[in-house]
């Protein structure tokens, strides 16, 4: 049987990042670079290359959990989509779990 679980970590580029965010590559760059220095990120220290027309230009290659941190302090509408989403979870957790033993019965009985 094969084994279709991969070791590979998966990365998202800042070029792609800027492209979601519609942000100008530089200033992704400056906000990765600003929480690399800021211990916030676990990123590479180095930004890898690529050339275009001739010249070379930096860009990273990060891992999940980075490429959420940097996208929440790029754009404050996800940031704040996330924590309404959260907010909606907690309340749904709290509506349907029974406090009491009858609640329990009660809402047992009713699935």
């Amino acid at each position: 049987m094969f084994d279709l679980t991969s070791n590979i970590e998966m990365t998202m580029s800042s070029r792609e990042i800027s492209d979601l965010t519609k942000k100008d590559h530089k200033n992704v760059l400056r906000v990765i670079r600003s929480l690399i220095t800021g211990q916030v990120l676990v990123a590479q220290f180095e930004p890898l290359k690529f050339e275009y027309r001739g010249q070379r230009f930096d860009y990273y290659e990060l891992n999940k959990r980075d490429s959420l941190v940097v996208v929440a302090r790029l754009s404050p509408q996800f940031t704040a989509a996330v924590v309404d989403r959260w907010q909606e979870l907690e309340q749904q957790a709290q509506l349907s779990v029974p406090t009491t033993c009858a609640e329990a019965l009660l809402l047992a009985a009713n699935q």
